[in-house]
């Protein structure tokens, strides 16, 4: 593979060898779209020779210069990921290789050349790493109303064990689900859970000898109740009153 080197970059008496070598490290990987390339430190002193020390300290002195404007990315987890590079105003050309241009030059007869396969293959690969980041994915942090529907789900099991009429499990849900909204603040949230429980375990002392066809439906019941209201639960305690002897 190869580039095509702009007459701009090898006759600027401005650059030094090793400037001109790093640019067309760059020019190698240009992205034909965008004009935007992307390859590692790493990866620009393999092509040019140099060390990583050497490259870095060249880019930085490109960038002082204006040949180059250098970037910081990051990928979708925060961490940092390649530079991305851009050529300054001095170079309007796509330099990729075997484009329009180079069809004045060869024919491209031996096989070899059938198309712009590197800035293709570079394009997969940055679609690739935007994708798939480098870092190990994360697990997505679940919403507000993701847990809100966790903790709703659970706390109507718990309902339902107790309610003594089970019919109408949806709509007993869906009316549940409307007591605790996202928006809930958690000590709300639980103040409610407590002030239903208490409402509930009533209801079930009052109609622990009542038919079932006389039992509010799970859903009716929710909706008769003020998921507000405190609610005192009278127990009764036996004493032993010992006569006198």
């Amino acid at each position: 593979m190869f580039a095509m080197v702009p007459a701009e970059l090898l006759q600027n008496e401005e650059l030094t060898a090793n400037e001109k070598i790093v640019v067309t490290a760059l020019l190698l990987h240009r992205n034909q779209k965008s004009g935007v390339c992307y390859p590692g430190i790493a990866r620009i002193g393999r092509l040019s020779s140099l060390s990583i020390r050497t490259v870095k300290r060249v880019i930085s002195s490109l960038e002082k210069k204006g040949i180059i404007e250098r970037k910081r990315r990051f990928t979708d987890c925060g961490d940092p990921d390649t530079n991305s590079y851009s050529m300054g105003g001095w170079c309007h050309s796509d330099t990729t290789w075997c484009h329009d241009v180079t069809r004045v030059v060869s024919e491209c007869h031996d096989g070899w050349c059938h198309g712009d396969t590197l800035t293709k293959n570079l394009n997969k690969e940055e679609e690739h790493r935007n994708h798939f980041p480098q870092s190990p994915l994360l697990e997505p942090k679940p919403s507000r109303a993701a847990i809100r529907a966790e903790e709703t789900a659970r706390a109507f099991a718990e309902f339902w064990s107790l309610y003594p009429k089970k019919q109408g499990k949806k709509a007993a849900l869906a009316e549940f689900s409307k007591l605790f909204p996202a928006a809930l603040p958690a000590e709300k949230l639980n103040q409610r859970l407590s002030s239903l429980h208490g409402q509930l375990m009533q209801y079930v002392d009052e109609t622990r000898d009542t038919e079932a066809k006389y039992i509010k439906f799970p859903a009716n019941w929710l909706k008769s109740i003020d998921p507000d209201e405190e609610t005192v639960i009278m127990e009764e305690v036996w004493v032993r009153v010992e006569g006198d002897e």
